[in-house]
């Protein structure tokens, strides 16, 4: 019979072992799977096979900010692979430069026709280039956005909006 003797280096060796192999797992997810993974889920919508459904995009600003109107929103078609849907933003325009920017503005919307043969739950991907502009400092900031959403088709239920935000200005 032996001895087996465990020194504190050997239990550390392990366990960092281990952590090094959980974060190579989740790096090694992040590069099969994208980007996407990151962007929390934030919305859910009801809809029946056969019928339109409607589909919302909630964009946050900080306070003082003003969204260009060159800003861009897209949705991918879960049912056309490759295919994306784009809306614009509209509303109430910035009285300091009316043609360029909105003060305020609605949800974005988008209407999908769901096939007659879908059944299940589908993921909805969100992206945006926001160009959102500091009224108080006169700074503009690009932002590239990402939000997942699910589309549950054959089921009832109360459908909740995908919520993007904007960070504020950072401080100088």
């Amino acid at each position: 019979m032996s001895n087996v003797h465990r020194s504190p280096f050997t239990v550390y060796r392990r366990s960092l072992l281990s952590v090094v192999s959980q974060r190579l797992t989740v790096n090694l997810l992040l590069l099969a799977f994208g980007p996407t993974l990151s962007a929390p889920l934030t919305g859910v919508f009801y809809a029946q096979a056969g019928q339109n459904a409607e589909v919302r995009l909630e964009l946050r600003l900080p306070a003082n900010f003003a969204l260009q109107k060159r800003s861009e929103f897209w949705l991918g078609n879960p049912f056309q692979k490759g295919k994306r849907l784009e809306a614009r933003a509209t509303g109430r325009d910035w009285s300091n430069d009316p043609q360029h920017y909105l003060q305020s503005f609605g949800p974005l919307l988008w209407k999908l026709q769901i096939p007659a043969t879908a059944r299940g739950e589908y993921p909805l991907r969100f992206k945006a280039t926001v160009y959102a502009c500091d009224e108080s400092l006169g700074l503009c900031q690009k932002h590239q956005l990402d939000a997942i959403g699910s589309l549950v088709v054959g089921q009832k239920g109360e459908s909740q909006p995908v919520r993007l935000e904007v960070p504020a200005t950072p401080k100088f």
